[in-house]
Order: structure tokens, then sequence, then C-alpha cells
């Protein structure tokens, strides 16, 4: 039977291979005549299948044209297996790398010969890395081989100088809906900053912005208590004489939309990726801010008033609370150190109950833990002592308890 059905038959040379029958037996001799002499291939019996000749054909055919070798499925399967394993290693290897080599890299890194220029897209490099890798050690050297920068240059100092102010406000957003998880890693740029910037930090009024981001939570948990309270105290109150009911009416949907508002905000706070907790490490981070930012050594003119805003402030709360936490009782303890040295802080101190808490910190195992918790303990009783002395004891008996 001829395929060629309406083209008047099939060729002169098609027909020299006898009819459609004998050439299509001799297309599957010629096929296993060719997977025969590629390699060992035997001919099968008669009448026998031949899968595995048949799906390697099309394989060695193109092995042929490309002279490279085509993988079988399994050997496709062992090529990823060593591919991950090779990966694996270079993850490894990447890790040791940043642990051994990052002195070494940081050292050796001459920037003598560098541009104004080069030098700005260096920095804007290194801070694209702290503000968007999530591996710490990169972050780490990234801030070092920046503090290089700061060391060596006094263009990339005016450059930072003149980029603090829209870092800081990217940092510390208004706008719940801003926090993210970009926006954490800013305060170890702001940490590793602080020795260098700490004047204009306190400038920018950043003690505030770091008090009320630790205490967020905090202050949205207690705005939906008293809202609440609010409405239930509204409820029961009986109804006002001579208050015309338009009146009422709009006060309770006044107190009902507040109330809604700050509901939605603390569920859009809890289904961020964070969960609305600071992470461990951003808390670290905040609270060695905050010790810098209250140290006369770093901070040599604007410490008082730095101390004294986070005295006044909610953020002491919060540092009062990270005193019970082990993992950050020792960074808490320097913010309070430097708190205590200021006789300004004694009564927002006192109000908090610090000795009590201080008190607690007595039982820590840690040596270093201890003795900054009695340097504490000791500056505040030689500040209550003075102010003891100029004035009158009566007013002081129910306040200054550390016992």
């Amino acid at each position: 039977m001829d395929r060629h059905l309406d083209d008047g038959g099939p060729e002169d040379w098609e027909r020299a291979l006898g009819t459609s029958q004998d050439r299509t037996r001799g297309i599957g001799s010629r096929a296993l005549d060719y997977a025969a002499r590629l390699g060992g291939l035997e001919t099968p019996a008669a009448g026998s299948a031949v899968p595995k000749q048949v799906q390697r054909t099309g394989a060695d055919m193109i092995r042929l044209i490309t002279e490279e070798e085509v993988q079988s499925p399994q050997e496709r399967k062992a090529a990823r297996e060593r591919a991950r394993r090779r990966e694996a290693e270079d993850e490894s290897d990447d890790e040791e790398e940043l642990q051994y080599g990052d002195g070494i890299i940081v050292d050796d890194w001459d920037t003598s010969t560098f541009t104004k220029k080069e030098l700005e897209l260096s920095c804007e490099a290194l801070l694209e890395q702290i503000m968007g890798t999530d591996h710490p050690k990169r972050r780490q050297l990234s801030l070092r081989m920046l503090r290089k920068l700061l060391k060596r240059h006094a263009n990339v100092h005016g450059y930072l100088a003149l980029a603090l102010e829209s870092l800081v406000n990217k940092g510390f957003p208004v706008m719940l809906r801003n926090w993210s998880v970009d926006v954490f890693r800013l305060s170890f740029l702001f940490d590793g900053l602080a020795d260098f910037f700490g004047e204009l930090m306190t400038n920018l009024n950043i003690v505030p912005r770091i008090a009320k981001a630790m205490v967020r939570e905090l202050d949205l948990a207690a705005r939906v208590v008293q809202r609440r309270y609010r409405i239930y105290r509204e409820r029961c109150r009986p109804a006002w004489a001579g208050v015309p009911f338009d009146v009422r009416m709009r006060r309770k949907l006044v107190q009902n939309m507040d109330l809604e508002d700050c509901n939605k905000k603390w569920r859009r706070m809890h289904s961020m990726a964070f969960g609305g907790v600071l992470p461990v490490d951003v808390t670290q981070a905040y609270l060695r801010l905050l010790g810098q930012l209250t140290d006369k050594d770093v901070v040599s003119t604007g410490y008082r008033e730095n101390r004294l805003e986070l005295a006044q402030s909610s953020g002491l709360i919060r540092v009062l609370l990270c005193l019970r936490d082990h993992q950050y009782r020792f960074l808490a303890l320097r913010v309070l150190a430097n708190l205590s040295k200021q006789s300004a802080t004694l009564a927002e101190l006192l109000k908090g109950s610090v000795g009590f808490t201080l008190c607690d910190c007595l039982h820590d195992a840690d040596d270093a833990v201890l003795s900054r918790t009695l340097e504490v303990l000791d500056s505040i009783a030689q500040k209550a002592a003075i102010y003891s002395d100029v004035n009158s004891p009566e007013t002081l008996e129910s306040e200054i308890s550390l016992n």
C-alpha cells in the first residue's frame, strides 16, 4: 500500500527500494544494525520487544550530531544530586569564609585610590547589603567595611550625614503598615554608626522614636483596653438628663469608630511577618543604641537630653521589662546605669519601681550582670541620698525603697 495517494505514486528512487512494506522493514533493520554498531546492543529475537534500544536511538543520534552525551533519566537524577551537594558545600565554604576571612577582607580592602564618586557608590552598595540581606555575617561584614570608609575618608562622613535623616525616617515610620522586616534591618545600621553620628541622631530626635517603636505593641494594647472600658462605662451610666438623643448617639458612634480603628491596627500588627513582636536581635540593637546615645563618652553634648527623654517616655517601661529576660538583661542594665548618673531621672526611675526589679537581678549567676546591677543600685542610692540631704526626708520616705 503506497502512501502517495494524490500525487501520482512514489518517486523512482522509492520504487527501487521495493514496496511500502519492504521500505518499512528496511528502516527497522537499518535502525537495529545502527544500534548494534554503537556499542554491544544485541539484535533481538523475532517477535521480542526492543524498548531500550528504541528509546536510546534518538539520544545516540543527538550525541553524534552535537558531540555531547545525552543523559538518561537516571543519569540526570544523579547529576542533580551532585549539583545539590556542590551547592551545599559552596554555602558552607561561604560561611567559613565569612567567619574566618572577614577580618582579612576588611583589613586588605584598599580604598586609598577611590574617587569621591566611587566612595559614594561603595556606600550605596554596602547600605543595600545591610538593609537587604538576611545573612547576619554578611550584614556584619558590610557594616565593618562601611565603618572603615568612615574612618579613612571625610567625604564618606559627609555623604552619610546627608543621608541619615532619610534613613531615620525610613527606619522609624509613623504608619503601622509601613513596618516590615526591611525596616528592622536599619536598627543594625544605626547601632553600628552611633559612635560616628551620635550628635546628629540626637538632633534628629531618635530616642523618642526608639522608645515608641519598642512599646508599640504595649501602647496599642492599652488603647484597646481603654476604648473598651469607656464604652462599657457609658453603657452602664444612666441616661443623661437634658442631653438630646442625637448628641448621645453621635458620641456613641464616635467611640465605636475609635474602638474599631484600634482593633484594626491590632489585627494588622499581628498579621505581619514578625507577628507584632520585635525580633530578639532588633530589640538588642535598640538597647545597644540607647546605651550609646545616653553615654557621655559617645554623645558629649546631648546625652543629658537623651537620658531625660528616655526616662520620661514609655520606653523606660520596656527597658525595665527587659531586665526580666536574661538575653536582654545586661544591655538594659547599661541603659539604666547611664540614666542613674543623672539626678533629673531619679524620680522617674523610682516611680517605675526600679529597685525591686534590680533586686531580682541580684540572683543572676552571671558575674558581669551582678556587677552591673550593684553599680546601678549604688548610683541610685547615692543620688537619693544627695536629694534627701537638700529636701525634707518625709517627702522621700515613701518613694525611696530599694529592698
